[in-house]
């Protein structure tokens, strides 16, 4: 299958396509002309219609999706180090200059104890270690004995 070269409004069309999911507004937003937004809507799908133009789309969708969201193994990695202790947050912290002065400085100190435990909980929840809902079955045999007095 070979590459089509997609014209600058056909671009422009495609990323306004991804960014409002409207056709007619992505045709406006495109530079292209119309009378009307039903004219708008209607050139719109007829250039969704273009496989050429579908992939395109397509390859944005791709490309958004691997830069802007995480992928499972790098939210795994994350949580590991949070278990291991090995993340850092910046905290606001007071310190005293002398003469009744202070001064605030920002630091970075690793995370707390709390958040590393519920990094390891995350993880252990992801790999079934975690099982709120435990069910106990079992078979017993049942005997009554009759051992009350009915003397009185």
């Amino acid at each position: 299958m070979r590459k089509v070269k997609l014209s600058p409004l056909q671009e422009k069309f495609c990323l306004e396509y991804v960014k409002t999911g409207f056709v007619g507004q992505a045709y406006i937003n495109a530079g292209y002309k119309a009378k009307n937004k039903v004219i708008a809507e209607a050139n719109g799908r007829r250039l969704l219609e273009k496989e050429y133009i579908k992939n395109r789309i397509e390859e944005i969708l791709n490309q958004i999706k691997s830069e802007e969201i995480a992928t499972a193994e790098e939210v795994m990695k994350y949580l590991t180090k949070g278990i291991r202790m090995q993340l850092y947050e910046e905290v606001v912290v007071v310190e005293n200059t002398g003469d009744y002065q202070s001064e605030a400085k920002i630091i970075k100190k690793q995370i707390s104890i709390k958040d590393a435990n519920k990094c390891a909980e995350l993880l252990a929840k992801r790999f079934g270690l975690l099982n709120d809902n435990i069910n106990i079955t079992a078979e017993m045999m049942v005997k009554i004995v009759d051992d009350i007095n009915d003397d009185g």
